[in-house]
């Protein structure tokens, strides 16, 4: 084997190790019908997470070359789905396809509690995003203001 073709082959090792370690996402609606929690990356793919296992995945993730950086934070613009249905997420830093991998995971629920999460986990992004909280005014603090009037 030549250079060239050690060098051919050595790439594909190397992209084949990369995609072998990626979680597999899976469609919302398998998701949402079973009741799965994990992570929605800002292109709205789905990697699911057994309960207590955010951390992992996330871990996965990264070392693939993505994921979550700091799963706490949420500053990376990725959605964590709770076991519960519950999604955690900054509101001005969710993707068009992230909330409509939420709504599909709506639809496909079924009723019962992890559904009724996920419903109030968007009616809280929409009101949110709707209503965000207001920027800090430069100026006097209430105190100076009381002071001097």
């Amino acid at each position: 084997m030549g250079d060239r073709e050690r060098r051919a082959d050595d790439g594909r090792r190397s992209r084949r190790a990369v995609t072998e370690g990626l979680p597999r996402s899976i469609p919302a609606a398998e998701a949402g019908h079973a009741g799965i929690g994990g992570w929605i990356a800002p292109d709205g793919r789905f990697y699911p997470a057994s309960k207590y296992q955010h951390i992992r995945i996330a871990l996965e993730l990264r070392r693939a070359g993505g994921g979550p950086t700091e799963p706490w934070t949420m500053r990376d613009g990725w959605v964590m789905v709770r076991s519960t249905g519950e999604a955690l997420a900054l509101p001005d830093r969710v993707s068009q396809p992230q909330l409509d991998t939420l709504a599909d995971m709506l639809i496909a629920a079924p009723v019962g509690p992890y559904r009724s999460e996920l419903l109030t986990s968007l009616r809280r992004l929409q009101e949110l995003e709707i209503c965000p909280s207001l920027p800090l005014q430069e100026g006097p603090s209430a105190g100076e203001r009381m002071q001097t009037g």
